[in-house]
């Protein structure tokens, strides 16, 4: 600092253990030194985690909004069908809502491994767009550690998958 401004200085030094962030007033010997140590592993961690959370949100939005349209798509093949049920035999809403409810199934099964696939493909649209994915790489972080939730994600359409099929058919 210079003259006679009284703000602290904040040096920043990394070193093997962590983080060292330095709080001193030059010129005035009885101000007291702060200290701030954060170690790089746990720091790391939870940078981690908070990327993979970061990418897993970014998947949410735009399967569940495919995963509605596809399923209306699907849905809008059988509504002739059941209007058709609806005009001709008189069918309650309730038993028509009940009949919705045993298609919806198999219309997952079709829709739910294209949904993901439109998800992945435009959360990385997005997050390219916005250079997320260099700067994410340029923090170090491997391509295939950037690919961890997309996994994680997948696998959990592929049980739900595999887990509605035997009602899908």
């Amino acid at each position: 600092m210079t003259g006679g401004n009284s703000f602290p200085t904040i040096r920043l030094q990394a070193n093997y253990s962590g983080y060292l962030i330095e709080n001193e007033h030059r010129g005035h010997a009885t101000q007291p030194t702060y200290f701030i140590t954060f170690h790089l592993f746990e720091l790391s961690k939870t940078l981690i985690r908070l990327l993979d959370r970061y990418i897993f949100f970014e998947l949410l939005r735009p399967f569940l909004t495919s995963l509605t349209g596809l399923c209306f798509i699907i849905f809008t093949k059988e509504m002739l069908r059941l209007v058709d049920l609806v005009v001709s035999r008189g069918i309650s809403l309730a038993a028509l809502g009940s009949i919705v409810l045993h298609l919806l199934p198999s219309f997952l099964v079709l829709t739910l491994p294209i949904a993901c696939l439109i998800a992945s493909i435009s959360a990385f649209n997005r997050l390219s767009f916005d250079n997320e994915v260099i700067a994410i790489r340029a923090a170090g972080v491997s391509f295939w550690r950037i690919n961890l939730p997309v996994v994680v994600f997948s696998g959990i359409v592929f049980l739900l998958t595999i887990y509605l099929s035997q009602w899908g058919q």
